[in-house]
């Protein structure tokens, strides 16, 4: 089989390049950046290159990860992201074969901010103007089968080529809807790289953070994982049908902090600031309100059941048996729209390949190392 991966220069792009050219198959990786997973340099913009391209290669199967990736550079150059995004996948769809398979990496940013209230449900019709109607409440964990309610442009691009794939004649489309990932060699320019950083700073000088939005729940998964993941979306993924992938384990980024932590050995005792104040929160909680089968810190109970993003300006501490970590959270650093939370339903993608295999430990391991 041969087998096409665009954006093999990427992050979860390279890592399957590595892994599956260990296999029988044909891999070919194709890049904008030199590099050992990119066999192919160029563009998806330039159509006609790419058609030649795909004519001469003729590939059973692609992976199709080459986008604009980020949420705030979709808000500052969104014409660039839809052309990427949206052109980029219809160029690339338009010379395969028919019957070729395409695994379109999508993002759990398509569904945008799931409710769990009817309160909330006419709080955000009023601020937004329009909302579609929820189909259950609450939306917690979402489904493949929820509304979308894209809250950027890179999420509406998402959209975009993910409808593209499913419906495009002739393509056997499976889709997947991405939640994040983590692991060595993620980018500087992602939340949990710049904590673990400001972290280790604070530990090692104790030095004060900046941070923005802590109090947001996100669901965090080891790249090997998702790449076993991918590999078996290309393998038994039913055509036409939306696969969530991801850990299952929803937790605050303020708990992720509070894991960098531990990974040095300091566990905070207390938080302590601006009408917030908690003794232990790294005690484990044995709730399911968050719906899912992982261990999780008290401080995220505490967190659902609070929206705290009033805090923004605010200061407050971390407290260990030896110090105090002060930290700030920044108005200029929130999101003027942000999901608060994201958890997803990971049943589907469970029956095809079971449930991920690394935990956050080794996420915070692998990318402090």
């Amino acid at each position: 089989m041969r087998i096409l991966i665009t954006g093999a220069d990427g992050f979860i792009g390279s890592r399957l390049h590595r892994t599956l050219s260990s296999s029988k198959h044909d891999v070919l990786g194709l890049g904008l950046r030199e590099g050992q997973c990119v066999d192919i340099r160029g563009s998806i913009l330039d159509r006609d290159w790419l058609k030649g391209v795909l004519k001469e290669i003729s590939p059973d199967l692609v992976y199709h990860f080459a986008a604009i990736s980020s949420v705030g550079l979709s808000f500052r150059e969104p014409r660039l992201t839809y052309d990427v995004n949206v052109n980029g996948t219809l160029n690339l769809l338009g010379p395969l074969e028919e019957g070729t398979r395409v695994v379109f990496s999508g993002s759990s940013e398509e569904y945008g901010e799931p409710l769990v209230s009817l309160d909330q449900f006419e709080e955000m019709r009023v601020d937004l103007g329009h909302i579609t109607e929820p189909s259950r409440l609450p939306e917690i964990p979402s489904r493949e089968g929820d509304p979308l309610r894209p809250m950027s442009p890179y999420a509406t691009s998402k959209v975009m080529g993910e409808y593209l794939v499913l419906g495009y004649p002739g393509i056997d489309g499976v889709c997947a809807r991405s939640y994040n990932v983590e692991g060595p060699g993620r980018g500087p320019d992602f939340v949990t790289s710049r904590i673990a950083d400001h972290v280790k700073g604070c530990v090692l000088s104790n030095s004060d953070m900046d941070v923005g939005n802590i109090f947001n729940f996100r669901d965090w998964s080891h790249v090997d994982d998702i790449v076993r993941y991918y590999i078996a979306l290309g393998e038994k993924g039913i055509p036409g049908k939306v696969y969530n992938i991801g850990s299952g384990r929803s937790m605050s980024i303020l708990s992720f902090l509070l894991h960098c932590f531990d990974h040095f050995g300091v566990r905070i005792n207390r938080i302590k600031g601006n009408r917030i104040r908690m003794d232990d929160p790294m005690e484990i909680s044995k709730s399911d309100i968050l719906g899912d089968r992982s261990e999780h810190y008290i401080i995220d109970d505490f967190l659902v059941k609070n929206n705290l993003n009033y805090l923004k300006g605010s200061t407050f501490k971390f407290i260990s048996d030896d110090a105090e970590y002060r930290f700030n959270l920044r108005s200029d650093f929130f999101r003027d729209r942000d999901i608060r939370l994201q958890a997803g339903d990971m049943s589907r993608i469970r029956e095809l390949a079971g449930f991920c295999e690394k935990g956050i430990k080794e996420i915070v391991n692998d990318i402090m190392s």
